[in-house]
């Protein structure tokens, strides 16, 4: 574009020049020399809007249309292909703006990173803190929120599956001599032994739950009767080998009741739970130490 500027300057000097001759040669023809200036001035006005103003003009509106939503197509359709000042112009607003949209993608990825790992994060935290809230603290065993919001819903498996759903409950037989003769501190240490001692005995697919205090339950699905009491009679006697080398001087041992889904056909879990219960009471009351399934 400078160089067509220079040869517009050149363009007038030369016409000026002429101009100029013809009024020394031709006298004070006023009209000739003015027509000759009007011409003159006219194609230096055409040359200056066809090489100059145009270009830039056509620059412009280009830019201007230039949107967030369609960047990518439009700055391809810039005059990058001219060779003068309006192409360098375009080529440096080119550069720009495919910085910028890279840019703008990456932040965009960066956004979206971030965006998951928070999701993620909240996804973690609020399943931990969901399984913290259906944990024992104490044991680490489900407790009485998780039997609430799962016994049902194991009890439709099993029937979908027609298959058995065993519930055990435990009760620790004179716990209450333990905390008063030897502290909350053994005490304590008996619930996580009792905790232990299930969890070593059951299938990966069962549910051992602390209800509270000294009372323990067991979901077994997919366990039928028999089984479940074998299990269940090898823990009691494991229970009383311990308590008699630890607890010589309390008589602590286990009674438990057993129900199960197939056998005993309850309306629902609520009334398995409660059949196991009868019948662990029924253990208390024919003198401790023993479990009743019938």
């Amino acid at each position: 574009m400078r160089a067509k500027i220079m040869l517009l300057i050149a363009i007038a000097a030369v016409g000026g020049c002429i101009v100029g001759m013809l009024e020394v040669y031709m006298g004070q023809h006023a009209y000739i020399m003015a027509s000759g200036l009007g011409g003159l001035c006219l194609v230096l006005f055409g040359l200056s809007k066809v090489w100059c103003w145009m270009p830039l003009e056509q620059l412009i509106k280009q830019l201007q249309r230039i949107d967030k939503t369609d960047r990518p197509k439009q700055i391809q359709s810039l005059p990058l292909h001219r060779v003068d000042e309006v192409g360098q112009l375009a080529r440096i607003v080119h550069e720009l703006m495919a910085w910028t949209i890279r840019e703008h993608i990456q932040a965009r990825q960066l956004r979206k990173s971030f965006a998951d790992e928070v999701h993620k994060a909240i996804n973690r935290a609020t399943t931990d803190l969901k399984n913290m809230a259906m944990r024992d603290p104490l044991t680490g065993l489900g407790n009485r929120r998780f039997v609430d919001e799962n016994l049902e819903e194991l009890v439709q498996s099993a029937r979908h599956t027609q298959t058995d759903l065993v519930c055990i409950t435990f009760d620790v037989d004179n716990f209450k001599q333990v905390n008063d003769t030897l502290g909350h501190a053994v005490g304590d240490e008996l619930l996580i032994f009792i905790a232990s001692l299930i969890q070593a005995s059951v299938r990966g697919d069962d549910y051992p739950i602390r209800l509270g205090g000294d009372e323990f339950v067991l979901l077994m699905p997919g366990c039928d009767m028999d089984h479940a009491t074998r299990i269940t009679g090898r823990m009691v006697v494991l229970f009383r080998q311990h308590v008699q080398m630890a607890f010589p001087q309390v008589p602590v041992s286990l009674s438990v009741g057993l129900a199960s889904l197939a056998q005993d056909s309850p309306a629902d879990g609520r009334g398995l739970m409660e059949l196991a219960d009868q019948r662990l009471y029924e253990a208390k009351r024919a003198g401790k130490d023993q479990l009743v399934s019938r």
